[in-house]
């Protein structure tokens, strides 16, 4: 009774050549793209989250006339708030800010400096609207009050919008940027060690060739090999880096910048799992065509 064959891949040599070296290196490339895909998503997200704050957000400066005991701050400010609230409705919120904050705002500018009680700083109202509604256009609104007799500035944190968003673009394509040479620098490693196993394999390719094997054949065989080891390294790097992620997000300073909640880590989880499979597959293209490449070049001389 006959044996029944062995497997395809039980035909090339199971530990190959510099096997848990290449391994390794594939684990520490996958962790780092997997670090560049998570910063990239996280700042993606913070970058929303800060856009969304402020486009349903403004800050209205007063202008304040000579106080008095009858027209002191308080009354200015108060006068200011109902006008503002009588033009944008009651689903806006507005608050006046206090001279006690306004000073502590200015702290970073002026330091350890004490400034006179008697000097009285510009008046200021933050606006709070609803999240589904936009900010008043800053120009109307000045308008607008400058029509009840109030004098202000209306900054309706645009131009804060405009810097984030081209900086959270910067980061985005500088972190996908170096997803992408990570996944180059994978299929080269691929291309090296595939060649270099060929090379160590020559003898077992020469007699799969004499007895009829096709260029196909043996070349799914390395894709198999190839495909197997980068699993391997990339699931490795993955779970690592999808670990280090999940302790930051427990222990870090910065909660906004990693996973706040369950639903974010399932996200960024099905994306790191996208990377490993897309990993896995350009691994095991990039062997497939460096092996029919050689195969080739070796029938050619033959």
């Amino acid at each position: 009774m006959s044996r029944p064959l062995p497997p395809q891949q039980s035909i090339l040599m199971p530990r190959g050549h510099n096997v848990r070296a290449l391994i390794t290196v594939l684990a520490i490339m996958a962790f780092l793209a997997a670090l560049a895909l998570l910063f990239s998503r996280a700042t993606s997200r913070l970058s929303g989250d800060w856009q969304a704050q402020l486009s349903n957000s403004a800050t209205v400066q007063i202008s304040l006339a000579p106080l008095s005991a009858e027209n002191d701050f308080e009354t200015q400010m108060d006068q200011a708030a109902e006008s503002l609230q009588s033009i944008l409705g009651s689903e806006a919120k507005v608050t006046v800010v206090q001279q006690s904050q306004s000073r502590e705002l200015i702290r970073p500018w002026i330091g350890n400096l004490e400034l006179p009680e008697s000097l009285t700083l510009p008046g200021l109202i933050t606006i709070e609207t609803a999240e589904n509604s936009n900010t008043p256009n800053a120009v109307l609104l000045e308008t607008q009050l400058q029509q009840n007799g109030i004098v202000a500035s209306v900054d309706d944190h645009s131009r804060w919008t405009d810097q984030i968003r081209g900086t959270a673009r910067l980061l985005v394509f500088g972190g996908t940027s170096l997803l992408i040479l990570l996944l180059v620098a994978g299929i080269s490693v691929n291309l090296f060690a595939t060649r270099s196993a060929m090379a160590a394999q020559r003898s077992i390719i020469s007699v799969l060739a004499q007895v009829g094997a096709t260029d196909g054949f043996i070349s799914r065989l390395f894709v198999g090999q190839a495909g197997r080891r980068s699993a391997s390294g990339a699931g490795v790097g993955l779970i690592i880096a999808w670990a280090l992620w999940a302790v930051m997000s427990l222990f870090s300073s910065v909660p906004e910048l990693f996973w706040s909640g369950l639903g974010e880590a399932l996200n960024d989880t099905l994306w790191l799992f996208g990377l490993w499979a897309l990993f896995v597959l350009v691994c095991a293209v990039a062997a497939g065509l460096a092996t029919k490449r050689a195969l080739i070049r070796e029938r050619k001389r033959a």
